[in-house]
């Protein structure tokens, strides 16, 4: 079996390509987004600073923002439902401690002054029994004084794919790690308003070869006050609330919806 083919047949166990630990920065860094979502690890750093020094990153994905934090002398740990992401997190940093688990049902035996949930992963959860599990996994996991900061970006692009629905873009463009061909992401979205759910799929294009591969990742969208109102309902008072990465204060026209947390037990 050719090694291409077999590492997109593991990438296939490791749930997608997309979340394949070999193809997941690649993606990321080739995406011409890339230079403005990345401006988040200069705002982790802050809120480490802030809140630190024992911290908790959720869905931690490769270690593109633990890895620095671990770096700076924090106390981090990773955790991460997929397995090849945790295995390229572990190559980043040696001062981090990964853990493959779920966000939904964790138990450390440790709590943490500052427990994060960066860049709009949160929607990954669908349902209201997840988030609430989520949540009070956070709460257990959270010292008495200690902050919880997750960041959403704002949900109004959703009605960009409203009014051009089906449209086509370009995500990412790649050197394939397994080969020299070049591959292609494009993108295409729709958007279930009656569920909030937003629904990308993306497809995959090797040079020189016919075959497209199409993975499917559904978000749940969450709207600033209903969210707001999921953590008042599950404990959580919002101390601060960010429209970006400056720390600006939140508006209708923010690119992000970020919120510095505590459990109401404080």
């Amino acid at each position: 079996m050719p090694k291409e083919q077999a590492m997109r047949q593991q990438a296939s166990k490791s749930r997608n390509l997309s979340y394949n630990g070999d193809f997941y920065d690649l993606i990321f860094q080739n995406s011409p987004r890339y230079k403005e979502q990345n401006q988040d690890i200069e705002f982790w750093l802050e809120m480490a600073k802030c809140y630190g020094p024992s911290i908790l990153e959720l869905a931690c994905g490769t270690g593109r923002i633990s890895a620095p934090l671990g770096a700076q002398g924090f106390d981090v740990t990773g955790i991460d439902l997929s397995a090849s992401m945790i295995a390229k997190a572990q190559k980043k940093s040696q001062k981090v401690q990964w853990l493959e688990g779920d966000v939904r049902d964790f138990s450390l035996q440790k709590t943490f002054s500052l427990i994060t949930f960066p860049y709009d992963t949160f929607t990954h959860l669908h349902q209201l029994s997840d988030i609430k599990a989520c949540l009070r996994c956070i709460k257990q996991h959270l010292k008495p004084d200690g902050h919880f900061v997750i960041d959403f970006k704002n949900p109004s692009y959703v009605f960009n794919t409203v009014n051009s629905p089906h449209q086509r873009d370009v995500y990412s463009i790649f050197q394939d790690p397994s080969s020299s061909r070049k591959v292609t992401v494009n993108r295409e979205c729709e958007y279930e308003a009656a569920e909030q759910l937003y629904h990308r799929t993306l497809l995959f294009s090797w040079e020189n070869r016919s075959e497209v591969v199409r993975e499917a990742l559904t978000l749940r969208i969450f709207f600033p006050k209903e969210i707001e109102f999921i953590l008042l309902e599950n404990g959580f008072k919002i101390l601060q609330k960010f429209g970006n990465y400056q720390q600006e204060p939140f508006k209708g026209n923010s690119s992000h919806h970020i919120l510095v947390c505590q459990s109401m037990a404080n």
